[in-house]
């Protein structure tokens, strides 16, 4: 039984035999290929494209299959008819420019520069995790490097930097079995006009069977809060979504393209059972536990959970909205980790500050609501 990290760092064990090669200049002429291989992983070696190639040919049962540090691959071609891949990862082949793939495989991780997938047909790919290097935006890359290449995909989890606004096309491509999306972003820019998150609404309608997502977002330096004086919040056009039930927001810092966004998911998603709010930046996790946060980040989670309460409580109808325990955000405030337990007791913490907000209001003002 062997193992190796995955994108997120964690280790997988795997069973069968398995091969591990870490120097590999050239694949024999006369090699005949290991005939009951199941897995194997390839880390720092100087194999080309044409000695993948044969190697996969000559591997008749492998089912997974790793690639690190490939420095040399150009094209990774494993489209072989009877090929019985189902798991890929790729990691960091900084020459990679292309992948084809085959029918069966159901998991890719990725992790490197954007690059286009080109499956002999119909790809069978239902669960893909990738983590872009360079500057491409997350609805770009989904758009169009995705696009008709992985029609069967249920789940995506997407990380990325954003850097700039995306251009959408017109009409949009519709991931129709798309059940649950994972997007991880790091916004690098804090000027206004250079990334606008209510753009994200349109993969509501991209994807009009997801039931789950999950929207980690970490802006590296935060801008203003929302205030009423700030001017009209922005109303999309309304289009119902009746399958999505469950939605994560974290590094939520009460922008107003942040808030516009939540006030579009809660009010278009109509079977939505719970949607959490939660101003600590999950994206930023590793950097917060080894104090690169700094103090400097403490106003902007105290800002985002004052934002969700002020504009989120009277627009929840359904009371499907929670968000981090006050708890947390005092422990902000005397400077200590403000990473919240995803717990029932912050739950239950929450929906006693909004009862709370809600009877302190004025009654005409309840009633408006």
């Amino acid at each position: 039984m062997g193992s190796e990290e995955d994108i997120r760092g964690k280790t997988v064990k795997r069973k069968g035999p398995r091969l591990q090669l870490t120097s590999l200049p050239t694949v024999p002429v006369g090699f005949k290929g290991f005939q009951n291989l199941k897995s194997t992983y390839l880390a720092d070696t100087n194999i080309t494209d044409d000695g993948l190639q044969h190697l996969m040919s000559n591997c008749s049962v492998l089912e997974f299959l790793g690639i690190a540090g490939c420095a040399m691959l150009t094209t990774l071609q494993i489209s072989h008819p009877s090929n019985t891949l189902k798991h890929l990862h790729v990691y960091d082949c900084c020459l990679l420019q292309g992948m084809e793939l085959n029918f069966g495989l159901v998991r890719l991780e990725y992790r490197g520069l954007p690059i286009v997938l080109s499956p002999p047909g119909t790809l069978l790919l239902t669960n893909m995790c990738i983590k872009l290097e360079g500057i491409c935006t997350s609805l770009e890359y989904i758009f169009t490097k995705l696009r008709d290449n992985v029609p069967r995909l249920e789940v995506l989890n997407l990380k990325c930097q954003e850097y700039k606004m995306t251009t959408l096309p017109g009409k949009l491509h519709e991931f129709v079995y798309l059940k649950h999306l994972i997007l991880e972003l790091t916004f690098e820019s804090c000027q206004r006009g250079k990334t606008d998150i209510l753009q994200f609404a349109c993969l509501l309608v991209a994807a009009p069977s997801l039931e789950k997502l999950e929207f980690h977002m970490w802006l590296r330096w935060g801008r203003e809060r929302y205030r009423a004086e700030d001017g009209s919040l922005r109303s999309l056009p309304s289009q119902p979504h009746s399958h999505l039930r469950s939605v994560d927001i974290t590094g939520f810092y009460g922008e107003k393209d942040r808030l516009e966004l939540v006030l579009h998911i809660l009010r278009d998603s109509v079977a939505l059972e719970s949607m959490k709010v939660d101003p600590s930046p999950v994206v930023a996790a590793d950097v917060n536990r080894l104090g690169g946060l700094g103090s400097m980040h403490v106003p902007h989670f105290v800002d985002g959970y004052e934002v969700a309460l002020e504009f989120l409580c009277s627009r929840d109808r359904r009371n499907v909205v929670h968000g981090a325990s006050p708890d947390i955000i005092e422990r902000a405030r005397r400077g200590s980790s403000p990473l919240s337990p995803r717990n029932s007791s912050a739950k239950a913490s929450w929906q006693r500050v909004k009862r709370v907000k809600r009877l302190s209001r004025p009654s005409s003002s309840r009633g408006a609501s």
